[in-house]
């Protein structure tokens, strides 16, 4: 481990990551893409893995309508070279971090390739590594990042999109929300009334809020007529 992690000294060029040798624009419909990052959501505490959980009802009808991942796991513990590793679709150079990114962006280039418009939420990580599209419609620049909430980001990308809904191109969604971060946690409440026997009551709290947003989104998804889209 010594000789192989955080090489942060090291001189290292970046490597392209094409999947596909000529990439071009994908014939037919494109599906939107929303992909949310929820820092650190255990799945002890989703129905979808733990039938104890009576507390994210919106989360387990979506996976009962989708395909659940039930054996998951980033390619690092820590989330600054876990996130970039999904982008890149594999293993990354353990530094933070080999620049200029873009060429081991492999989702970045699928997304340009095929027009996507993109809604990015702004934190420390994607501003060093994600380059956006220039009509990229960025998100929760005016908070601080560890006020990145679930609720305030979809809510915001909601307004988004429905100020541009007559854009038809494909939608890309990225957002890395801190709700559930120990930074944040340590210090949560559990609201007046609720209680969460046998589990860990301030984050069981803050999943279930992040569950409802969740399914406040899904919903008006499904009334916008991207649901079935995505």
């Amino acid at each position: 481990l010594r000789a192989n992690s955080i090489q942060q000294q090291a001189r290292v060029e970046p490597v392209p990551i094409d999947f596909v040798g000529d990439l071009g624009t994908a014939e037919g419909p494109k599906p939107h893409i929303f992909l949310f990052i929820v820092d650190s959501l255990r799945p002890d505490y989703l129905s979808t893995h733990n039938a104890a959980v009576t507390f994210t009802p919106h989360i387990g009808a979506f996976a009962a309508d989708s395909y659940a991942f039930e054996r998951a796991f980033t390619r690092y513990a820590g989330t600054g070279l876990a996130v970039p590793s999904i982008w890149a679709g594999g293993l990354l150079f353990h530094k933070e971090y080999v620049t200029p990114f873009a060429p081991m962006n492999a989702l970045k280039k699928l997304l340009d390739g095929n027009g996507y418009r993109q809604f990015v939420a702004a934190d420390h990580i994607t501003d060093q590594l994600f380059v956006p599209a220039n009509d990229a419609v960025p998100l929760m620049r005016t908070v601080s990042e560890m006020q990145h909430s679930f609720c305030a980001t979809v809510d915001e990308m909601t307004a988004a999109l429905h100020a541009r809904a007559a854009d038809d191109r494909p939608i890309f969604g990225h957002a890395r929300t801190l709700d559930l971060h120990i930074g944040n946690i340590w210090s949560a409440k559990v609201p007046p009334g609720e209680s969460y026997p046998g589990f860990f009551e301030p984050y069981a709290a803050r999943v279930r809020a992040i569950d409802t947003c969740f399914g406040r989104f899904i919903a008006d998804l499904k009334q916008a007529g991207l649901y079935e889209e995505s």
